[in-house]
């Protein structure tokens, strides 16, 4: 594509991060969403959220969609949908189990993320960033620092979401993509 709206969760956040240092003209937006610029603070966990993390990608398997869903989600939330939502939900999501070498080439990946100082290079990219204040995997804070190193960014807090936002608040999350989107097409 010449051009195109980026838009990336977690993981995904900072491979679109990348993208975005690595051909600024070429993007229309960008939505960050759950995600971090990197740095040592960035990459720890809650310690909730790396004893789930732990547990659910190299514990035992019969219980990985219970630590799944405590990662992803609130207890709030896990109590109002069921588990048996959020079993389907993350069936759909996580059908293929990754091999512990993928999972180990993914963790370095984010160890080694850090786009800090490249940031300031994007002041002119429409950003949006929406921050899960539940979050275990990534500290909400993490959300604050983008915004910080991106001042002209706009963030969307969702007070009760977990880092499965995406799920969680679909279509709050939608509409703000759509707001957005439609925003940076027009301006």
């Amino acid at each position: 594509w010449h051009s195109a709206h980026v838009i990336g969760v977690s993981m995904g956040g900072m491979i679109a991060q990348r993208m975005a240092l690595m051909a600024p003209n070429r993007l229309k937006s960008l939505t960050l969403i759950a995600t971090h610029a990197g740095g040592i603070r960035a990459m720890l966990p809650s310690a909730q959220g790396a004893r789930f993390f732990s547990l659910a990608n190299f514990g035992a398997s019969e219980r990985r969609g219970e630590r799944l869903a405590r990662l992803l989600f609130s207890d709030d939330f896990i109590a109002e949908v069921g588990f048996d939502w959020i079993t389907r939900i993350l069936r759909d999501d996580f059908i293929d189990v990754q091999s512990n070498q993928a999972r180990r080439w993914q963790l370095r990946a984010i160890m080694g993320h850090n786009t800090e100082r490249e940031l300031k290079a994007l002041s002119k990219l429409p950003t949006l960033i929406v921050r899960p204040d539940q979050d275990l995997l990534v500290k909400p804070e993490q959300s604050d620092r983008l915004a910080r190193l991106l001042p002209h960014a706009e963030v969307l807090a969702l007070p009760d979401a977990g880092h499965g936002v995406i799920r969680q608040c679909a279509e709050q999350v939608n509409q703000a993509l759509v707001t957005h989107i439609d925003r940076a097409s027009t301006g």
